[in-house]
């Protein structure tokens, strides 16, 4: 099929984002045998205008949007967080390329009420919503014409190259990277907690923003740190959702860290002990640090069962022939590793 991606992808200034799920899906995509064209909105926005401004350049991306439809014809459209494409324009779109689907994917948790309304402003629009959360939950996101379902955080075997379980010697103990968050987050107060309840061993943080400092980290250098790192810590926006995950789990398990994982989202419906690490309060994860710090042979099978494991179920192969069997309802006889419900309007229940 052709299938355009449309996103704050590639573009002008984007090579020290190559890691994230917009280039994790293109690959997929690629490799499921599709033939993908990329759309970066906000670069296509600021040089449709001299003053460089994403704001003034909103009218002409959309009529340039409509056009690439009609030179390309996508058979599927596939919108990641990009706002300034208006409903009206996919509804012209839909005029102008018979038969196209639509579907919208998104990554933010649920519990912010932004990403909520703007998850419901695209749902009477597009076929398909897809979520990196699970559970019924996602009935809110239902409309007469969209399903909502699940996806996980896709791994990349070209991408998610290191192997940190087989390194002989370590930058640091644990890893944790979170530069956005302000210093009234409770991943501030974890991070802060257990590095207290730690002081006086000989445990090394590597911690990278979190409201503690203002450091940033990205690009080669990013991926790079990640294979010399023996433990990465996973702490969420919001730990209540089912399955919720930010990126960063999957690019701590695809590059052979062992991760302490937090219990609320019941990531063991996934992987088993053997595979990740979980914690219940800042106390329970200090003491969990302690014991596999000084038991590294425990650790380093943790985290190659757990690199082996998110390489075989979140591929990102597999979770782009994922997307095209929801959308285009394939899914009978096909058993993928995730919840894989369709939330439908209609029904008011899941169904698969």
């Amino acid at each position: 099929m052709r299938v355009l991606y449309v996103g704050y992808i590639q573009g002008f200034g984007n090579a020290d984002k190559f890691y994230l799920i917009l280039q994790r899906m293109l690959n997929g995509l690629t490799r499921a045998g599709h033939n993908v064209y990329c759309f970066n909105d906000r670069d296509h926005a600021r040089a449709s205008n001299i003053f460089g401004s994403s704001k003034l350049g909103i009218g002409p991306m959309n009529r340039n949007l409509v056009k690439v439809c009609k030179d390309f014809y996508p058979d599927l459209i596939i919108l990641a967080h990009c706002t300034h494409v208006k409903n009206e324009t996919l509804e012209e779109i839909r005029s102008v390329v018979k038969n196209v689907k639509i579907i919208h994917r998104n990554v933010d948790p649920i519990n912010d009420k932004g990403n909520v309304e703007r998850i419901k402003d695209r749902t009477p629009y597009v076929d398909g919503i897809f979520i990196t959360t699970a559970g019924p939950a996602l009935q809110q996101f239902a409309g007469e014409r969209a399903f909502a379902a699940f996806f996980p955080n896709p791994v990349d075997s070209s991408i998610d190259t290191g192997r940190a379980f087989e390194q002989s010697t370590y930058e640091a103990d644990l890893f944790f990277a979170a530069s956005s968050i302000g210093k009234d987050d409770h991943r501030q107060k974890l991070v802060t907690d257990i590095m207290a309840d730690l002081a006086g061993t000989n445990v090394k943080f590597d911690i990278i923003g979190a409201g503690l400092n203002d450091r940033r980290l990205f690009g080669i250098d990013y991926m790079n740190r990640l294979a010399v790192c023996k433990t990465g810590l996973i702490a969420n926006k919001t730990e209540g959702h089912y399955l919720y995950a930010s990126d960063r789990m999957s690019q701590y398990l695809g590059n052979g860290l062992m991760v302490y994982a937090p219990v609320g989202p019941r990531y063991t419906d996934l992987f088993t002990p053997q595979e990740i690490v979980t914690y219940e309060t800042h106390e329970d994860l200090a003491e969990k640090i302690k014991y596999y710090h000084s038991h590294d042979e425990e650790r380093r099978k943790i985290a190659a069962n757990g690199h082996a494991k998110a390489h075989k179920i979140f591929d990102t192969t597999l979770v782009a022939q994922y997307f095209i069997d929801m959308v285009y309802d394939r899914m009978e006889g096909k058993a993928y590793p995730w919840p894989s419900e369709k939330y439908i309007l209609e029904q008011g229940s899941p169904g698969k």
